[in-house]
């Protein structure tokens, strides 16, 4: 396991440990710094240009191209589809990214998305908080949840930012 910060140098340990372990050298040098991840920011400047083009705040842009790199154009489709509106006024997280975390991102209850996805739980409780009911309501309605459990999503969640997380 690992984010995707770390599961570079856990690789390369784990390997070195394994060959330490059999009596083996390590045929060659570790080279998963050459791999590209999903969501990269290679070619960077290739998508700020693209979104440069399209409607959008250049705050929501800077939040698109730092959250999702190279998916950032993957996540404009959403905007398409669903709007430019923002869960919180104070930031650009935008509603349509939850549609996107839900398609991509296994994202499945508010807190996956407030506090693994955005942030917004580490950063601003009372921000995530304030945001609770929009991002629960999109996730009522992409998962069909009933009034029951959408009221049970909501207290759970809401019990855990108020206790800060």
């Amino acid at each position: 396991g690992g984010k995707w910060t770390s599961y570079r140098k856990m690789a390369e340990d784990v390997v070195d440990v394994v060959c330490e372990l059999s009596n083996r050298q390590n045929l060659h040098s570790c080279r998963t710094k050459e791999y590209k991840l999903f969501g990269n920011r290679g070619d960077i400047d290739k998508f700020k240009e693209k979104l440069g083009k399209l409607r959008i705040e250049i705050e929501t842009q800077e939040h698109l191209l730092k959250t999702y790199g190279t998916q950032a154009l993957v996540v404009v489709d959403f905007i398409r589809r669903y709007g430019d509106d923002k869960i919180h006024k104070d930031y650009p997280v935008l509603i349509a990214e939850i549609y996107y975390a839900v398609e991509y991102e296994f994202v499945k209850c508010p807190l996956d998305f407030l506090v693994r996805r955005v942030n917004l739980g580490l950063i601003d409780l009372n921000g995530a908080k304030d945001s609770l009911q929009k991002v629960a309501s999109v996730l009522k309605e992409l998962f069909g949840w009933s009034d029951e459990v959408y009221d049970l999503k909501i207290k759970e969640a809401s019990t855990l930012l108020n206790k800060g997380i």
